[in-house]
């Protein structure tokens, strides 16, 4: 597997087994933490996560969240 594929498989895991809505998490930095705002974008525009209060670590990463989830 390739390593891009693996940090894809690694964020959407993170986000399925421990996100649920209401929830509040930090989203960190780094390509891997990237797969998981994408995961958490998805699911948000779906209805799937709702409510969320999310945090992020650096500014790339709080810019990428609002073109992914805001």
């Amino acid at each position: 597997m390739k390593p891009e594929e693996l940090k894809k498989l690694i964020g959407y895991k993170a986000v399925d087994d421990l996100v649920v809505s209401g929830m509040k998490i930090g989203l960190g930095t780094g390509s891997t933490a990237i797969e998981s705002v994408r995961r958490v974008g998805e699911k948000s525009q779906r209805g799937e996560l709702k409510n969320l209060a999310i945090v992020a670590t650096s500014f790339g990463t709080r810019l990428y969240i609002h073109l992914e989830i805001l």
